[in-house]
């Protein structure tokens, strides 16, 4: 009798925990977008980005360029030894030029690499009104990442594509992303995606750091310069034309 009690007693407390268990991966999402700057976010309509890019393992230094424009158009442009690699998505279809490895001439993505870039061409971050965009969140618990203590959160995306993301516990921001992908060749990879050194963006923080590791190779993005509200073209997003030959 004393057990059952006993249990009667607890109930209400179970209950409440399983509730506020329940409520956690909300909570911690609602937090990370409050950290990068919440409402002020949704006021930055473009952004220009410059800054430099290696690639240590194959010795390869360079530029970058990128343009962003609200709510899923984006382009990349990559520039090493006087070459250049551009890829991009009007929020439809996605394409590339890569005068680095081919002949220069603009080339549609195949359609499931295209669905990886959309999903990355996200201006804010999947994490950001989810219900209107079918995705759902699964929080997997607090992690160590080396030095880091994270809190892991799988998204489900409405296709039922997952992608695996971490936030710091100390101060909420995202540390790290992963994904399976299809790479232009049709090979299944993984990558991993580390970002640092926010800085304040009119109100907003983004990582001026981004380390993506594909396989065994690390390709680092490091911000300079970052403009927003610029007027920028739709057309700048959209697919050249072929030259006539």
């Amino acid at each position: 009798m004393r057990n059952k009690k006993t249990f009667i007693l607890l109930l209400p407390i179970l209950l409440l925990s399983s509730s506020a268990f329940a409520q956690t991966v909300e909570d911690i999402i609602a937090r990370a977008i409050a950290a990068e700057g919440g409402e002020a976010k949704s006021r930055i309509k473009t952004m220009v980005v410059k800054g430099k890019l290696s690639i240590p393992a194959h010795g390869i230094e360079g530029d970058f360029l990128g343009y962003f424009k609200r709510p899923n158009k984006d382009q990349m442009k990559i520039i090493v030894g006087g070459s250049e690699m551009i890829q991009a998505t009007n929020g439809s279809i996605c394409w590339i030029i890569d005068q680095i490895r081919g002949s220069g001439e603009p080339t549609q993505m195949p359609n499931d690499v295209c669905e990886t870039y959309k999903r990355n061409a996200d201006f804010d971050a999947p994490y950001y009104n989810m219900n209107a965009k079918g995705i759902t969140a699964e929080l997997v618990g607090k992690e160590q990442l080396e030095d880091v203590v994270v809190n892991h959160v799988i998204l489900t995306f409405r296709d039922g594509h997952k992608k695996d993301f971490y936030f710091r516990v100390e101060n909420n921001l995202l540390y790290m992303a992963r994904e399976k992908h299809l790479t232009q060749s049709g090979t299944e990879m993984v990558t991993t995606v580390i970002v640092g050194d926010y800085r304040d963006v009119e109100g907003t923080k983004y990582a001026f750091y981004n380390k993506h590791t594909t396989g065994n190779v690390d390709m680092i993005l490091q911000w300079e310069e970052v403009e927003i509200n610029l007027e920028l073209d739709d057309s700048l997003f959209e697919m050249p034309l072929k030259q006539n030959r």
